[in-house]
Order: structure tokens, then sequence, then C-alpha cells
């Protein structure tokens, strides 16, 4: 299986969140996984903000990005062409898209294109996985839930989208791999241990 994955469905690789559990294992089962390059500065945009915000101390921020920036170069990065942001420029009009989501349709129809096989879109975003359904590909997750609030951050400790081990950087409550690192844990039951 071959998987595109957008920033929403990216950033849940290390924002404990709905959903997340189930793009780690998208991403482990994948045979390849790529995104668009505006990727990148997505997700670094996301891990600033809530650092800004004071949702995550920067300490914690930058080990994610740091998490973040050690794993970009095993993914399969679409690069923008002219063909693939006349192509978005389609299907921001045609699909009444955002400008980014365009361009993550348009770089994963791209990239389908260029392997001859069917490459699975994966976001948690609703206008885009439409617009995907609309233009007849397939959309992950199957359906999508109503947004839950990021409850914290986590990121990968060993390289590759098939890597097996996750730790947590709690914020202050939330759930999060557990010292054995084979399953979830409920961080709101533990006793001042995020204070």
């Amino acid at each position: 299986m071959i998987v595109y994955v957008d920033s929403s469905a990216f950033a849940k690789r290390y924002l404990a969140e709905a959903g997340s559990r189930d793009v780690e294992a998208l991403v482990r089962q994948a045979e390849a996984v790529g995104t668009a390059l505006i990727t990148r500065p997505e997700i670094s945009a996301a891990i600033a903000t809530l650092v800004r915000l004071g949702s995550l101390d920067r300490q914690h921020g930058e080990a994610a990005l740091r998490a973040f920036r050690r794993q970009w170069p095993e993914l399969t990065a679409i690069q923008l062409t002219e063909a693939i942001t006349a192509e978005a420029d389609t299907l921001a009009w045609q699909q009444d898209l955002r400008g980014t989501d365009a361009v993550h349709l348009a770089s994963a129809l791209s990239w389908q294109r260029a392997l001859e096989r069917a490459v699975i879109l994966a976001t948690y975003d609703k206008d885009l996985w439409r617009g995907a359904q609309r233009v007849g590909r397939v959309a992950w997750p199957e359906r999508l839930r109503k947004p839950q609030p990021a409850t914290g951050w986590r990121f990968v400790e060993d390289s590759g989208h098939s890597a097996k081990h996750s730790i947590s950087i709690p914020m202050r409550q939330g759930w999060r791999v557990s010292q054995n690192k084979d399953k979830w844990e409920d961080v709101s039951k533990w006793k001042n241990t995020m204070s």
C-alpha cells in the first residue's frame, strides 16, 4: 500500500489526539509514504504555534521538531512543479478547496499517475477528504470523526516510517505510550507527574 499523508494526518505522529494510533499503524503498514513539500513548513508552523501559545513548552517543541526533521528525509517529498500548481489551481476552483489543500490533492494525484499505482490519501481535513472522494480517489480514514482537542505531544524515537517505539511528551493531560512502549496509558490518572 502506498500512502500520501497530508499535514493534518502527518501531524498526528507528533500530536497525541484522536487518530494518532491509526496514522501510526497506517504509516507502519505502507510500502511508501509521500507528502508535498509544503508539509514541512506546515508541521514546523504548527509546532511553533503551540509553543507560542504556551500549549507546549519550548524544550518539548524543539524535541518534536528535531524528531520530525529526522524523519523528513525518509518520506517521498513531492516537488511543487508547474504542472502540480496548475492542477491545484483547477482543483481549488472545482472542488472548493483552500490553496494548500488543493496542493496536497494535486500532489497525491500526480504521484499516483507517476507510480501507475493506487495511492491512498490520508487526511483529517474534511474539505480535502471530500475533494479526494469527489475526484474518485481513496481517502483515508474511511470515515472522518468529529475533531477532538489535542492532549499532548509525542515523537517517534526510531527513524523511518516503520518505527516501532514512540514516546510521549505530555502537556497537562492525555494519553501516552507506556514505559514498555506497547500500550497506551491514560496519563490523567497519574498523580504529581505533570506539574
